[in-house]
């Protein structure tokens, strides 16, 4: 499997695991670790073990048990220990009361 993400960039699998290969550097900007690659608006929704991020704002790391799109500058997130909060476009998480 592989499709087109940006003019330089495509999604590529390997042993059921996707990443994606940069075209121009011919280096993948993201290792085939990851379960599933979706594509939201500026990010990419990373999937890895049951466990998500948004690259590249959060980063490659996948951490959060659920995390939802941005709404402007903040994201819906609950972690692997029910812990729930919003992380803006930075990485830094607000956690609720």
């Amino acid at each position: 499997m592989s499709c087109v993400f940006n003019q330089y960039q495509v999604l590529v699998e390997k042993n059921k695991k996707v990443g994606l290969w940069n075209l121009k550097t011919k280096k993948f900007d993201l290792p085939t670790v990851y379960d599933d690659i979706q594509v939201f608006n500026q990010n990419l929704l990373l999937k890895r073990n049951d466990l998500y991020t948004s690259f590249p704002n959060i980063g490659k790391k996948t951490k959060y048990k659920k995390l939802e799109p941005y709404i402007e500058y903040f994201a819906r997130f609950e972690t692997p220990d029910g812990k729930k909060g919003w992380v803006d476009r930075k990485g830094k998480e607000y956690f609720d009361q």
